[in-house]
């Protein structure tokens, strides 16, 4: 997310009416009026209008669940092979966006159905760290969660009760994960 600074005069909103295409409403999340925070294709659109970078919140690196994977105790228990074959496929896919930028973007405009060659190499640039080579859960992000979760029982939860790192570290130890990289 990249929060941006308004130019005096330009009303966000209006430029978002204009294309209805935008749905995610930017202007509405804006905590102090002249900011506003974007996500993906709206940030790029919102560059193209005149707005400028006043933070990039990604580079913060401020712990918080971005992507995660997530199951059932009980079919972790019950078909870890499963689990495991899901595992694979998830980081081959992390792999083939984090090595092929050519074939991720063609796939990025097909899913966003969109053309605009400028825009899908933004919104790529700007996701790519989201995905790490080895995307381990940290007790960090998930402690983030709970700080921020309305349920006062969040308060007193263990937050490394709520994630398993094991098959990812198995993936990792047999050599899986840095046999992606080597093709």
């Amino acid at each position: 997310m990249i929060a941006c600074l308004l130019i005096p005069g330009f009303e966000l909103r209006a430029a978002l009416r204009k294309q209805p295409g935008l749905a995610l409403r930017p202007a509405a999340l804006s905590p102090v009026a002249g900011t506003e925070p974007l996500i993906g294709p709206v940030t790029a659109q919102a560059e193209e209008l005149g707005l400028k970078h006043i933070l990039n919140v990604t580079d913060l690196n401020i712990p918080f669940i971005f992507v995660s994977v997530v199951t059932t105790r009980k079919i972790i228990q019950q078909k870890p092979e499963a689990v495991t074959r899901y595992l694979r496929g998830y980081t081959e896919a992390i792999s083939i966006i984090r090595r092929d930028k050519e074939t991720t973007v063609k796939v990025m405009g097909k899913y966003m159905k969109t053309d605009n060659q400028k825009l899908l190499e933004a919104v790529y640039e700007e996701h790519l760290p989201v995905f790490q080579r080895l995307p381990l859960m940290t007790k960090e992000a998930v402690q983030a969660v709970l700080d921020v979760a309305k349920n006062p029982k969040a308060q007193q939860m263990n937050p490394e009760d709520f994630f398993d790192n094991s098959f990812l570290q198995k993936l990792d130890a047999s050599g899986f994960i840095n046999s992606l990289y080597v093709r």
